[in-house]
């Protein structure tokens, strides 16, 4: 179905890719119950990272059966979804990690420090 969205079709894909995180979501039921696994994906720390995966897994749906945008603005916002979907699948799952996430972020931050201090050095310089 990758290949059917380069060639400029991207209904399979979005479908398949988001029946399988839908899949992915129903199979953490098996491990805790569905209400003990809808509790924690409700909960303070996760609520967000739920809502977006949601919110980009419906909104991957709607561009690909929505034809009232141009063939390459669908491509584009189907594969910005599908990226969506995936940055808060792994900022979900990174939850149930201690510290994971603000490893993470801790990580991020130093690097963009990193890149901000050598562009500024590099200005500087000329």
């Amino acid at each position: 179905s990758l290949g059917e969205l380069l060639a400029g079709d991207p209904a399979p894909f979005a479908i398949f890719y988001t029946l399988t995180n839908v899949m992915a979501v129903c199979s953490s039921f098996f491990l805790s119950g569905p209400c003990t696994q809808i509790k924690k994906m409700c909960d303070s720390t996760r609520f967000i990272a739920t809502s977006v995966f949601f919110l980009a897994m419906f909104a991957t749906l709607f561009f690909a059966f929505y034809s009232g945008l141009p063939g390459g603005a669908q491509i584009g916002l189907i594969v910005l979804c599908v990226f969506i979907q995936w940055v808060a699948l792994l900022w979900y799952t990174l939850s149930y990690i201690p510290y994971a996430r603000e490893y993470i972020c801790t990580c991020a931050q130093e690097c963009c420090y990193d890149s901000c201090c050598r562009c500024m050095k590099g200005s500087d310089a000329a």
